[in-house]
Formats: C-alpha cells, structure tokens, sequence
C-alpha cells in the first residue's frame, strides 16, 4: 500500500521542478522570477533535498526488498543516461543521480539498519569533516549538474531513512498541534526536531548557508525545511488541494521525463529553445503541463497497449 504523505511530498517536488525546467525551455528572460530565488537566498533551497530525504524515507519502508531497489536504482541510472544521451546535455540528470546515490546509501542502510541514530550523527560528522578537509586543499568535486556531492547527499538520505519510521506509520489524526512545529508523532521525534533546529542555528552562526561552499548549516537547514514540510503534509494530507500534489508523486518519472524527452527535445531541434516572451512562456507551459496531467489522468500507463518488454519495465517502476 503506497504512503500517501510520501507521494504528496515527492508530487510537490516533481510539480515545482518540472514547472520550472518547462518555463526555463521557453523563456528568454529568466530575471523576472530568478532575480527573487537569488536575493530572497531561497536558491539555497531546491526540489534535490526532497528527493533526496524522500529516498532514504522509501529505504526503511518495510515492504522494500533490497533486490527490488537495486533494480529500481540501475533502471533510473539507465533512463537517466538515455536521457542525457537523447537531449545532448547533463542538464537532466536527476533521474541518475536518484539512482547513483540510492544503490550507494543501499549498503550503509542495511550494514547500520539497527543503529539509526549512530548512523545518522557519523554520516554528519563524516561529510562535514570530509567537505572541510577538501576545501582546505582547494579540491572541489562536482560529479553531476546540479552540484550534489557525496558530502551533502548522503545526510539528506540518512535524515530520511532515519524518520523513515515515524513518517510510514503516520495517522496524521494523532498530531498535535504542538508537535506540528516540530518533527511529530512520538518523543524521539520531539527530540530530533528540537536538536536539529538547534544544531541549525548554531551551525548558521559559525558557518554561512552556501551551496557552493557545500557546508554543514546548508545541509541542516534543507534538512529542517524538509522535515517541516512532511510534518505538514502528514497534518493536512486529508485536505482536497492535496490529492493534486499526489497525482503527480503517483506518476513522478512520467512528469519528470515528459518535458525533457518532448518539450526539450522539439523546442530545440525547431530552433525555438528559449525564444518567448515571459508571459507567452508562462502560457505555454501551463498549456503544455495541463495536457499532459489531463493525458495522465485519462490513459493511465498500465492501460496501454504496449509490447510485453514496456509491462515488465512498468511492473519494475511500480
């Protein structure tokens, strides 16, 4: 049975992403909403840490079996190569990364599944020290586009895995109102949220919030703002405006790959790539982003007619 707070929070990240490549893909002027991420600091702050928190989330689900994850992680690594490969760029290799550090946290989570805790505060302390010791010889690893280290991602996956507990057997019925300025639910969580906001504002005090720095206060505070965001989405999961942020957590690669393998994809080979006025691009892409939900939502996947090799594939994505 899917976790329906799980879905919501990944549908919100896949909305906000995939809202924003595809008025990237059309805009020629980004200023008019990125001169507001870059003075407001909220570029600090992405869709990459849901991600990357939701799938340390989905490593302690129960019902996950390690060889079906490992499957899961290859084949995202394999549709994020082709997808590469098909618009010609790095740009869109989020669907790898995903998978990338999924089957490299696999074994950690398994080896330390019986001391979370301990596992959680060593991959802190580990990163930390491992970014300090790199900056201070002037080494700076980028592996992928969007900048994500080993040292940032794996604690967002381990503060994840580490909630993974609280956040599936969630009965958002049970939350109290005090507890929803908090990491919810029992007094370990009570606990961590209080450490966590106190290691971030101590962190923040010695140590500037930069992505480009990769540092400690970066990481916790992402990691709070992730946390505050299931906690809210667990309280108000039953609210009617939710059930949209759910449909596209459900079918988050389609929403994903739809407006790199198409939008993209025509945009650049018809030379248009980036050629519209603001509003016009904002037109396009609720036009675009309204077809394809309404495509989704009338032709599910498992309903078409497809070669039996495309049902086994989807069999492995769900």
């Amino acid at each position: 049975m899917r976790n329906v707070a799980i879905d919501i929070v990944r549908g919100f990240a896949v909305f906000s992403m995939m809202f924003s490549h595809t008025l990237d893909f059309f805009s020629n002027n980004l200023n008019l909403y990125g001169d507001f991420w870059l003075r407001s600091g909220l570029d600090q702050f992405n869709w990459m840490p849901v991600f990357f928190v939701t799938v340390g989330v989905c490593l302690g689900l129960p019902t996950r079996n390690p060889k079906r994850i490992v499957k899961r992680a290859a084949l995202y690594m394999i549709l994020g190569a082709l997808l590469c490969l098909w618009i010609g760029s790095i740009d869109a290799d989020v669907v790898f990364i995903i998978g990338f550090y999924t089957l490299l946290s696999l074994p950690l989570v398994y080896a330390f599944k019986n001391h979370k805790g301990k596992a959680l505060i060593a991959v802190f302390v580990v990163s930390f020290l491992l970014t300090k010791i790199l900056r201070q010889n002037q080494i700076y690893i980028y592996p992928f586009s969007y900048g994500f280290t080993l040292c940032i991602t794996l604690p967002f996956i381990f503060v994840g895995w580490y909630l993974s507990d609280k956040i599936i057997s969630n009965d958002s019925k049970t939350i109290s109102k005090f507890a929803l300025i908090l990491v919810p639910l029992t007094i370990v969580s009570i606990l961590f949220g209080l450490t966590l906001v106190s290691l971030t504002i101590v962190s923040t005090l010695f140590w500037p919030v930069s992505f480009y720095e990769q540092t400690l206060s970066l990481v916790l505070l992402d990691s709070l703002i992730v946390c505050l965001i299931y906690v809210l989405t667990m309280h108000f999961q039953n609210f009617r405006i939710m059930k949209f942020f759910e449909f596209f957590g459900n079918n988050a690669l389609a929403f994903f790959l739809f407006p790199w393998v198409i939008v993209y994809k025509i945009l650049a080979v018809t030379q248009t790539l980036r050629n519209f006025e603001f509003f016009t691009s904002l037109t396009l892409t609720l036009l675009f982003l309204t077809l394809f939900s309404l495509f989704i939502a009338k032709k599910p996947w498992h309903i078409l007619e497809m070669p039996r090799k495309a049902n086994v594939l989807l069999k492995i994505l769900k």
